[in-house]
């Protein structure tokens, strides 16, 4: 009893010594004001704390303590005083908060609640038509169980700059939901906002959450809160994490550049367009730094920004032209086992590959990867599938493989009658010849590859000619 007792009167006496000053207290938020004498500060509520946000008079370093590790809680830029905020991996009833001494701030303990449970692999990119109809996002009723609606009087405009964003906050909390929530309910209760700022969020693993409420609008054209206090025209998309200090998954990244084609495909626009908007002559793909003083979406995610655009320029080439089946390839003359990449381009929902000749022989998806251990000419299948059936397209001699030799290569040697031998060279080859033993001319070809047609059984000589030199080679045929 007597060590409960100096407990709470040490707990009074920091108090005391921090100048604590409870100013707001609800549901969600306590708000505490703190006259820092201490850089030590200990947290307590009576709620299960899921984020924590700082509003400062002088820009400084806070970080949560957590035995002999510090968590430093990021600067949101979004904001015009200085403001920290982070979503905690493991809400808790208490924090260890390390402050800058002589310092006001005030402190904002988060409780956004139990997160409902939802199968996020439907609002995932693999279940992205980007070509057609809106991309699948949770909806707010679903993510916002719970918590108060807000209710505003929503803006409506015409989108010209898509914004990239980055929440900086953690970039190993799994609990995407909870995040969203978070930071929900950081910009209408600690910023006070009427909403969350973005019109859509993305977390690590590729869920795509609609964010700011449209009421009874278009989710696309609601005038959000997230571009220096310049929104109009503008539509933003924050990927949950930090990219100054983390790389983007993968996932995140097709997820933002499917739903990046989908919208400039509506907005009719390209990614290269540049719009007057009031910050400056702006792309219609931007990065939030780009029209303010921020390091949002962090350097890992901007530095991706123009080979995103790219991406989606071709992604949208390819919906308004190519509605048939055909194949992308940066090139279809490889060396043996180079590895050559492959893309489907076509309005359907899966891709099948047939690819003699490489292994595996089936492969299916809309890129995909292979590699031949022999050189040769191979032909390849793609069959498109959609509710409307399956499309094919076949090519033959799609892919020539080459072992790239300083002399020239004839296979299959020996060969049968009436089969084609293909000469594989790295020079272009402008004639070659069939000779008999005895030197006399049987065929002639101007080209690598030699049909033997009405040739008959034994040993032969292919003279071979290209621009620099000409090669005898010794061909067999049974």
């Amino acid at each position: 009893m007597r060590q409960g007792l100096i407990s709470i009167f040490l707990l009074i006496a920091l108090g005391k010594s921090l100048g604590q000053t409870l100013l707001r207290s609800n549901q969600y938020i306590d708000r505490y004001q703190y006259q820092a004498k201490d850089s030590i500060i200990y947290l307590d509520s009576e709620k299960e704390i899921s984020a924590i946000a700082i509003k400062s008079s002088e820009v400084g370093v806070f970080t949560i303590v957590s035995g002999n590790e510090e968590l430093v809680i990021p600067r949101d830029e979004d904001t015009s005083t200085p403001t920290y905020f982070l979503s905690l991996e493991n809400p808790k009833s208490s924090i260890i908060l390390k402050a800058p001494s002589d310092l006001t701030f005030d402190v904002f303990l988060i409780s956004s609640g139990s997160s409902p449970t939802i199968d996020l692999s439907r609002y995932r990119e693999a279940s992205i038509n980007e070509c057609g109809d809106p991309p699948p996002s949770v909806p707010q009723s679903i993510w916002r169980s719970g918590l108060p609606e807000p209710n505003y009087s929503r803006s409506f405009h015409e989108v010209f700059h898509n914004v990239v964003h980055h929440a900086a906050g953690s970039n190993t909390n799994t609990n995407y939901t909870q995040v969203v929530r978070d930071i929900y309910l950081y910009h209408t209760e600690v910023n006070g906002w009427s909403d969350i700022g973005y019109n859509y969020l993305i977390a690590q693993d590729g869920t795509l959450f609609a964010g700011r409420d449209p009421g009874n609008g278009s989710q696309d054209n609601v005038r959000g809160a997230h571009f220096c206090g310049s929104n109009t025209g503008t539509l933003g998309v924050c990927l949950l994490g930090n990219y100054e200090t983390a790389n983007p998954t993968s996932a995140s990244i097709n997820t933002l550049t499917t739903f990046l084609t989908y919208q400039l495909l509506t907005q009719e626009r390209n990614p290269f367009d540049t719009y007057n908007h009031p910050l400056g002559n702006l792309e219609t793909v931007i990065g939030h730094r780009d029209g303010c003083s921020t390091l949002c979406p962090g350097e890992n995610v901007y530095s991706l920004l123009n080979e995103i655009r790219l991406e989606v320029e071709q992604s949208i080439e390819n919906c308004e032209t190519n509605e048939s089946l055909a194949i992308n390839a940066d090139t279809t003359l490889i060396r043996v086992n180079q590895l050559l990449s492959l893309r489907a381009v076509g309005n359907y929902d899966q891709f099948q590959w047939l690819v003699p000749g490489a292994a595996p022989f089936s492969l299916s998806g809309n890129k995909i990867s292979i590699d031949y251990a022999v050189p040769g000419f191979y032909d390849v299948t793609l069959i498109g599938q959609n509710d409307s059936g399956n499309d094919t397209l076949y090519i033959e001699n799609f892919i020539q493989v080459s072992t790239m030799a300083d002399e020239p290569v004839v296979f299959p040697n020996p060969a049968r009658a009436f089969e084609e031998v293909t000469i594989d060279f790295k020079e272009e080859i402008l004639k070659s010849q069939l000779l008999d033993i005895n030197g006399k001319l049987v065929e002639e070809w101007n080209s690598e590859n030699v049909v033997l047609n009405n040739i008959q059984p034994g040993i032969y000589f292919l003279t071979i000619q290209s621009a620099n030199n000409v090669f005898n080679e010794r061909l067999i045929i049974l």
